[in-house]
C-alpha cells in the first residue's frame, strides 16, 4: 500500500497551537534561602513504605523528612495492599541515595482511531502536561530516559520548560504491517520512533500524539498509538514488537489501578540552600556538585558506605573490602584498614598484591638464591638423617613416639646395662614383654624393664622414690614403706605392719591413676594393660602408670598380651581394643583398691563377678570391702562407707557390658576429684 502523504497545513496550524500554548509558561524566581543543617530524623520514623525503602533526607511525614527549604516529604498511602510511597501526585518506585536518583510512575499517552466513525479518514491530537517539578528537588534525568512514539503515521512531541524554549519531536510512517520494522529492530520511524536527547535542568515537560489515518484498513491492525517516556536502561527499555501495533499493544505498560503507566528516572539534590554542603553530617562524606541542575549531592567518602545526611551508625560506615571477591591476587592476603585495604603478599613475593594492580612476583634474584640455599639445606638434612635413621627407626618401633611428654626417659642398652650389672640386679617382677628391676639412676630409685625378643627398648621410670612394681602393689599401698622380696610373697604379709592406708588415700591413689588415663585418652592413645601391675607409688603413694608396652593410636589396632584377669570380655569378643576397654580394666583395679583382694583370689573367684553380683545387697556388698580398714576408722566409719559406696558406683559403671554405658577417664576423674572434695570437708 502506498504511503499516505499528511496534511502539512494542518500538521503546521497544530505546531503554532503549541507554541503559542508553550509561550504562556512564566519563570518565578526565588532567592535561595539560608542553609539548614540535617537533624537526624525522629527513632518512630518509618525507613519503609511498603516495599520501598524511605532513606533520609526523604521521609514519611513533615517531621520526617530533611526541615530545610526542599520538599523531601513522602506521603504512604495505606489504601493499597502492600502501602505506596507518593511524592505529590506521582507514585515512586524507588530511590538511590550515592546516585541522587528517584524513579516514578509516569503516564503513557495514548491516541486511538475511533473505527464507530463513518468518515473515510480520522485526525486527531491529544496532549498531557505529563509532568511539573517546578518548586521541588527533582529535574527530568537526561542520561536515563528517552521519548518513545510508536503507531504507523504518527507525531510525538516533546516541549517544555517554565520559557517554552524546548521543543522537539519525531514521526513514524508504515503503509503495512510488513512494512513495520521488524521485532527487536531500533526504533528509527518504521512504527516507532525514539529521541535519546533530554536536555538537563528541565522541570517542566509536555508530550503530545498526533495522528492522521486515512485508511481504514490500516486502523484495523493498528488501531492506536502511544507515547511515554521511560527509563532506557535494563528491564525498562522499551524494545519494538510488531504485535505492539495491534489491538493488545497496550499489555506492553504496567497497569497501576486502570491506567497505563512506565517508570521514568527524575535526579534529585540538595537545591533550595546555600553551597555550605551543611545537610552533609556524616563524619566521613564529601560534597559533589549535582550533574543535572543546580545544588549537590552528599556521598560517602571512598572505602566507606551508609547514608551521609546521618551520623554515627546510620551514617557513613567503613567498608569491608576483604569480604569483596577479586579484591586481592593469588598469593596474596588482604587486610581491612579503616576507609581502605591493602593486600600483603605471601614470602617470597613482592608487589601490591591487588588485582587491578601489580600484584605479586617474584624478584629476579629470589630463584637461584632460593635453589642454592634449599640444595645446602637438603644435603645437611639428608647427612643428619642418615646418621639419625637406625635410631629413629629403633624408638619408632618399639613405641617411642607414645612416650613423649610422658615423664618417661628413654636411656641407651649400654648404660641401662651399666646400671643393672648386665641385668644381675634385684628383680621387681616379670611380665608379659619382659623382667623388671630395680635400681638407682642420678640417686633416684627406678624401676627398668627389659623387653623379650626382639623389641631391644629399655622403659625406665623416674620417681622421687619409686617403690614398687607388680602384683604386690597393694602390699605398699596398704601396709609399709618397704618392698617385698619376691612377687610370691605371702599375702598375709600385706595386712601386717605399723600403719594401714585409709580410704582418702586410697582414694587419692585411684584419682591419680584416672588422670593419667585420662591424659592419655585425650592423646588419642590407649594404655592396653591397665593393671595395679603397672602402677607404681613413691613413698608418698602417688601412682604412677606405667609399661605402655601395649598402647597404640587408636586408629592402628594391634594385637596384645595381657593379664587376662583385667581384660574387657568385649574386647575378646570383637578383637579390638578401644578406650573403654582402659575403662573397663580401671573398674578392675577400682574394685581391688576398696576390697583388697585380687582380681582372681582363693584360686578360682572373681573379685569382678562376685562384686557385681552382690552389688545391689548393701548388706552383702559392704561385706566385701576391706574390713580392717573400716575396723580401723571406726569414728570416722560413716564417712569411709560413704566413700567406698561411691568408688564402687563408679567401678560398676566401668564393667558395664554395653561400652556405651561406661563413663570415660575425664568423667571418672571428675566424679572422684567430687568425691575427694566432699569427703574432706566432712570429715574436717
Amino acid at each position: 500500500m502506498a504511503v499516505k502523504k499528511h496534511n502539512v497545513a494542518m500538521q503546521l496550524q497544530v505546531v503554532v497551537l503549541w507554541l503559542v500554548g508553550v509561550a504562556l509558561f512564566s519563570v518565578m524566581a526565588s532567592s535561595a534561602p539560608a542553609a539548614v543543617a540535617a537533624a537526624p530524623p525522629p527513632a518512630e520514623c518509618p525507613s519503609k513504605c511498603g516495599d520501598v525503602d524511605i532513606p533520609f533526607p526523604f521521609g514519611v511525614g513533615d517531621d520526617c523528612a530533611w526541615p530545610g527549604p526542599d520538599d523531601f516529604n513522602v506521603t504512604c498511602n495505606h489504601s493499597f495492599t502492600p502501602p505506596r510511597p507518593y511524592y505529590s501526585n506521582m507514585e515512586m518506585k524507588d530511590i538511590s541515595l550515592p546516585k541522587g536518583e528517584m524513579r516514578v510512575y509516569t503516564s503513557v499517552l495514548q491516541n486511538c482511531f475511533d473505527l464507530s466513525n463513518t468518515s473515510s479518514s480520522s485526525e486527531s491530537d491529544v496532549g498531557s502536561p505529563w509532568l511539573d517539578l517546578a518548586g521541588t528537588p527533582f529535574l527530568v534525568s537526561p542520561e536515563r530516559n528517552e521519548f518513545t512514539a510508536t503507531g504507523c503515521d504518527t507525531l510525538g512531541m516533546m516541549y517544555g520548560r517554565e520559557d517554552g524554549s524546548y521543543l522537539t519531536g519525531c514521526v513514524t510512517t508504515c503503509a503495512s504491517l510488513d512494512a513495520a520494522a521488524n521485532d527487536g529492530d531500533h526504533c528509527a520511524g518504521l512504527g516507532c520512533c525514539q529521541i535519546q536527547s533530554i536536555p538537563t535542568n528541565l522541570t517542566l515537560l509536555r508530550i503530545v500524539l498526533s495522528a492522521n489515518i486515512t485508511d481504514r484498513k490500516i486502523a484495523a491492525w493498528n488501531p492506536c498509538r502511544y507515547a511515554f517516556i521511560t527509563d532506557r536502561d535494563g528491564q525498562f527499555r522499551y524494545n519494538f514488537s510488531r504485535k505492539d501495533l495491534g489491538r493488545s499493544g497496550n499489555k506492553i505498560f504496567a497497569n497501576r489501578d486502570g491506567e497505563m503507566v512506565v517508570p521514568t528516572e527524575l535526579d534529585w539534590a540538595i537545591r533550595g540552600t546555600n553551597r555550605s554542603c551543611s545537610v552533609c553530617v556524616s563524619d566521613q562524606s564529601d560534597c559533589a556538585n549535582a550533574t543535572n541542575g543546580d545544588g549537590y549531592l552528599c556521598k560517602c567518602s571512598e572505602g566507606y558506605d551508609g547514608n551521609p545526611y546521618l551520623k554515627g551508625n546510620g551514617g557513613c560506615t567503613d567498608i569491608d573490602e576483604c569480604k569483596e571477591p577479586d579484591r586481592c591476587s593469588t598469593g596474596s592476603r588482604c587486610h581491612n584498614t579503616e576507609g581502605y585495604y591493602y593486600c600483603k603478599c605471601r614470602f617470597p613475593r613482592r608487589g601490591d598484591g591487588k588485582v587491578n594492580g601489580k600484584g605479586c612476583h617474584l624478584p629476579k634474584y629470589i630463584v637461584p638464591t632460593l635453589a642454592t640455599v634449599c640444595s645446602v639445606i637438603s644435603l645437611t638434612v639428608l647427612v643428619c638423617l642418615y646418621k639419625r635413621r637406625k635410631r629413629r627407626m629403633f624408638a619408632n618401633n618399639n613405641g617411642g613416639r607414645l612416650l613423649k611428654d610422658m615423664n618417661i626417659v628413654l636411656i641407651t642398652e649400654k648404660d641401662l646395662n651399666k646400671m643393672t650389672k648386665n641385668r644381675s640386679t634385684k628383680i621387681l617382677g616379670e611380665g608379659s614383654f619382659g623382667k623388671v628391676y630395680m635400681e638407682t639412676h642420678k640417686n633416684q630409685p627406678v624401676a627398668v624393664k627389659y623387653s623379650k625378643g626382639k623389641r631391644k627398648l629399655a622403659q625406665t621410670t623416674h620417681g622421687k622414690d619409686i617403690k614398687c612394681m607388680n602384683k604386690n602393689m597393694f602390699q605398699n599401698a596398704f601396709c609399709w614403706s618397704k618392698v617385698p622380696s619376691s612377687p610370691e610373697e605371702d599375702s598375709s604379709s600385706r595386712v601386717s605392719g605399723p600403719e594401714l592406708v585409709d580410704e582418702l588415700r586410697r582414694l587419692d591413689i585411684a584419682i591419680g591413676s584416672a588422670k593419667a588415663l585420662s591424659y592419655m585418652h585425650s592423646s588419642s592413645l590407649m594404655h592396653g594393660d591397665v593393671k595395679p601391675a603397672n602402677i607404681l607409688l613413691d613413698d608418698n603413694l602417688n601412682p604412677k602408670v606405667s609399661d605402655f608396652g601395649s598402647s597404640e593410636l587408636i586408629l592402628k589396632f594391634k594385637h596384645v598380651c595381657v593379664d587376662k584377669n583385667y581384660v574387657d570380655p568385649v574386647c575378646i569378643l570383637t578383637n579390638k581394643y578401644t578406650m573403654e576397654s582402659d575403662v573397663y580394666s580401671y573398674g578392675v583395679v577400682l574394685l581391688e583398691l576398696i576390697t583388697r583382694k585380687r582380681a582372681k583370689y582363693d584360686d578360682e573367684r572373681s573379685i569382678r563377678v562376685e562384686f557385681v553380683n552382690q552389688y545391689k545387697d548393701n548388706n552383702e556388698r559392704r561385706k566385701m570391702y576391706d574390713q580392717d580398714m573400716l575396723s580401723s576408722t571406726d569414728s570416722l566409719y560413716p564417712y569411709c562407707m560413704e566413700c567406698l559406696d561411691r568408688m564402687a558406683a563408679v567401678a560398676v559403671r566401668c564393667l558395664k557390658n554395653k561400652v556405651d554405658k561406661r563413663p570415660t577417664m575425664a568423667e571418672v576423674v571428675e566424679e572422684l576429684k567430687q568425691l575427694r572434695e566432699q569427703i574432706s570437708t566432712r570429715m574436717s
